[in-house]
């Protein structure tokens, strides 16, 4: 998962400095690579020896992985109507007709659009860990780009992370 340690000092916002097709892909990006970490746990507790584990613990993993599929196939669909995408090349991946799949995701290419004119500040120290980090790659992009650069690197999935920024 990213380096969600180094949290920026508050005001300290990049979000007017990527272009909004460009931070969309990257919250996606952000959101795949959360995706990704739970999976590699739900894998982990589905090998694991059942007697170690508690009541349910495989189930809570899947359960948290369906949760997370809804923000990352959002944030794509705010990429994809950011860069040119129309509602109808959309409704067909989706297998949806263009006035459902405007109704289902439009909201959430609003939203995206709202925070990213109007950032609101990131969440107290008290949120929740999800709150906290899923305003990062919007009011952070430059730092989350290094983050998500230097996790492609150490799951050996590119050999230098630096060209991915």
């Amino acid at each position: 998962m990213p380096d969600r340690t180094r949290a920026p000092q508050s005001g300290d916002t990049q979000a007017g400095t990527c272009p909004p097709p460009a931070a969309a892909r990257l919250l996606t990006a952000w959101h795949a690579c959360t995706l990704a970490e739970t999976a590699g746990t739900a894998v982990a507790q589905a090998l694991a020896d059942s007697s170690q584990q508690r009541a349910c613990d495989l189930l809570e993993d899947i359960v948290h992985l369906l949760a997370l599929t809804g923000p990352l196939l959002e944030s794509a669909v705010a990429s994809e109507r950011l860069s040119g995408t129309t509602w109808e090349e959309i409704a067909t991946i989706l297998r949806l007709t263009p006035e459902a799949a405007r109704a289902r995701y439009g909201p959430a290419v609003e939203r995206f659009q709202h925070h990213r004119s109007h950032p609101e500040p990131e969440p107290a120290d008290s949120s929740t860990y999800e709150e906290r980090w899923n305003t990062f790659p919007v009011l952070h992009p430059h730092e989350a780009a290094r983050d998500l650069a230097e996790w492609l690197g150490r799951q050996g999935l590119v050999t230098n992370p630096a060209e991915h920024i």
